[in-house]
């Protein structure tokens, strides 16, 4: 009988273990986890370089961080990228066009394979010493300049 328990149980942990390495989900974690290919100091900057705060969002002082989360493809890619907790729909839009544009990852592995993984990114949305109609700390970060591809966005700042 303690054999047949015994046994029983080596089966259900063996296909348990299998289970969490589906090749059709990404893992939450693994034994490597990804890298952004530039390094993490550039990861920050390439965010902030390209964040657009929304105009409408300035004009009515909307702020926060955007917590969002994305997959890093067995290819480096950057894949199904979600909002998990947002701010305003404006912020979230543009967290998520933002990381739209970032370059290749150094996939995460396991077992000496690269796999897909989840990654989470907060990105922060801040109007600091904001005065309503005027130029935002975010803009001023950036010297005054606005975008070139859209006179009604300011460039923001991630933290």
């Amino acid at each position: 009988m303690k054999k047949t328990i015994i046994l029983l149980t080596a089966v259900i942990l063996s296909m348990t273990s299998f289970a969490q390495y589906d090749d059709e989900e990404p893992l939450l974690i693994s034994e490597q986890m990804p890298r952004y290919q530039q390094g993490e100091k550039a990861l920050r900057s390439t965010i902030a370089k390209n964040i657009e705060y929304p105009s409408e969002a300035v004009e009515k002082g909307i702020e926060g961080i955007v917590y969002t989360r994305f997959v890093v493809t067995e290819t480096g890619d950057v894949g199904k990228i979600e909002v998990q907790r947002g701010v305003h729909p404006l912020l979230d839009a543009e967290a998520v066009r933002v990381l739209k544009t970032l370059g290749k990852f150094t996939p995460g592995m396991q077992k000496g394979k690269p796999v897909a993984v989840w990654m989470s990114l907060p990105i922060s949305f801040q109007l600091s010493q904001y005065d309503k109609g005027k130029q935002s700390s975010a803009e001023s970060t950036h010297k005054g300049k606005q975008s070139s591809n859209d006179t009604k966005t300011h460039k923001g700042k991630r933290q």
